[in-house]
C-alpha cells in the first residue's frame, strides 16, 4: 500500500518509521510529558467503559420492545364449552362465540394501541441513542483538551524550572 504525498511514494512501512521517528525527537524533546501514553491509555479506556455502558442499555431497550412486540399480538383463546349440566355445552358455546365477537374488537384496538407505543418507543430509543452518543463525544473531546492543558502546563512548567534553573 502507499500513499501519495507533496514528496511523491511512500510505502506504509516508510511513514510508520517517519512517524515512530517524528515522536521519538518529541518525546527526547521534551514535547511529549513521560506519562502521555499512559494517559492517553486511561482516557481511552474510559472512552471504552462508557460506550459498553450505553450498549448494556441499548440491549435492554432492544429487549423490552421486541418484548412489547410478543405481548402485542393478543392471541385469542377459545374458552372450553364443556359442562357437566345438560345442554350446559349448547349454552356455553352460544355465549363463547357472543363474546368473542367483542373480545377480537377489544384485541384490535389493544393491538393498534401496543404498535402506537412501540413505535413512539423506538423513535425515542433512536433518539436517546442520538443524544448519548453526541454526549460522550463532547465530553471526550473535552476530556482529550483538558488532558492536553494539563500536559501543555507540565511542559511550560518544566520550560520555565529549567529556564530559571539556568539564570
Amino acid at each position: 500500500m502507499s500513499v501519495e504525498g507533496n514528496d511523491g511514494d511512500f510505502g506504509l512501512d516508510d511513514l510508520l518509521d517517519e512517524l515512530s521517528r517524528r515522536i521519538d525527537e518529541r518525546r527526547k524533546s521534551g514535547a511529549y510529558p513521560p506519562e502521555l501514553e499512559e494517559r492517553m491509555d486511561r482516557h481511552a479506556q474510559a472512552i471504552l467503559r462508557k460506550r459498553s455502558r450505553i450498549g448494556t442499555v441499548t440491549a435492554q431497550l432492544e429487549a423490552g420492545i421486541e418484548n412489547a412486540r410478543d405481548l402485542a399480538r393478543f392471541p385469542s383463546y377459545a374458552a372450553s364449552t364443556e359442562s357437566r349440566i345438560p345442554g350446559g355445552s349448547a349454552v356455553h358455546g352460544l355465549f363463547g362465540r357472543l363474546a368473542s365477537r367483542h373480545m377480537a374488537a377489544i384485541r384490535e384496538e389493544m393491538r393498534q394501541f401496543a404498535e402506537t407505543l412501540i413505535a413512539v418507543t423506538e423513535d425515542l430509543r433512536a433518539d436517546l441513542m442520538g443524544e448519548l452518543n453526541a454526549i460522550q463525544e463532547t465530553l471526550a473531546k473535552y476530556e482529550g483538551e483538558r488532558q492536553m492543558v494539563g500536559s501543555n502546563l507540565e511542559v511550560l512548567e518544566q520550560s520555565l524550572t529549567a529556564e530559571l534553573g539556568t539564570n
